[in-house]
C-alpha cells in the first residue's frame, strides 16, 4: 500500500513540474489607435493615416482580373482600394493622369489619393509592396503602409 501511495505522489509531483514549467504565450502587441492587435507575420496589410496610428487590416486580396487591391478594417467599417494599371512588380503613379486610383473610405468619409504604390513582390500567389498617399476629401492628410503576403484572386 505505501508503494502504491509513492506512486501516486511521484505522478502528481511530476506533473505539477510539468504544467508550472510551461511558458505562456506573449500576447500580440496591441493597436494604440484601435485595442486590435497589429499583425506582424505574412500576410497582412497595416495603413497609418494622418493624423493617426497604424492599423492593421481584418482583411486583403489583390484581384488579378481587374488589377485591385482591397483591404477592410473593422468588418468593412474602413476599407482601402487601389486600382491600378497592372499587379507586377513596380511603381505605380497614382493621379487622374496615369488612370490609377486610391481610394480610402472610413467612417462616413470617401478619401481620394494621389501618390505612389510600389509592389515589391508579385507571385503567382501573392503581393507585397508598400504606399504613400496624399488624401483629400476630409480631415486626414495622407495615409502611407504596406503589405505583405496579400493572396491574389481570379
Amino acid at each position: 500500500m505505501k508503494k502504491s501511495h509513492l506512486n501516486i505522489t511521484t505522478v502528481l509531483l511530476a506533473c505539477l513540474i510539468i504544467f508550472s514549467s510551461c511558458a505562456k504565450d506573449e500576447p500580440d502587441p496591441e493597436d494604440p489607435g484601435s485595442g486590435n492587435p497589429v499583425v506582424t507575420d505574412p500576410p497582412y496589410f497595416r495603413i497609418t493615416p494622418q493624423p493617426g496610428s497604424t492599423i492593421s487590416c481584418d482583411s486583403a486580396h489583390a484581384y488579378v482580373s481587374s488589377n485591385v487591391i482591397f483591404a477592410f478594417h473593422s468588418g468593412g467599417a474602413s476599407s482601402i482600394e487601389m486600382r491600378l494599371s497592372e499587379i507586377n512588380t513596380g511603381v505605380y503613379q497614382i493621379s487622374s493622369l496615369s488612370g490609377n486610383q486610391f481610394e480610402y473610405y472610413t467612417g462616413s468619409v470617401l478619401y481620394t489619393g494621389t501618390g505612389t504604390v510600389n509592389i515589391t513582390s508579385s507571385t503567382s500567389d501573392a503581393l507585397s509592396g508598400n504606399f504613400n498617399c496624399t488624401l483629400s476629401g476630409g480631415t486626414l492628410t495622407a495615409i502611407s503602409g504596406n503589405f505583405d503576403d496579400i493572396r491574389k484572386r481570379p
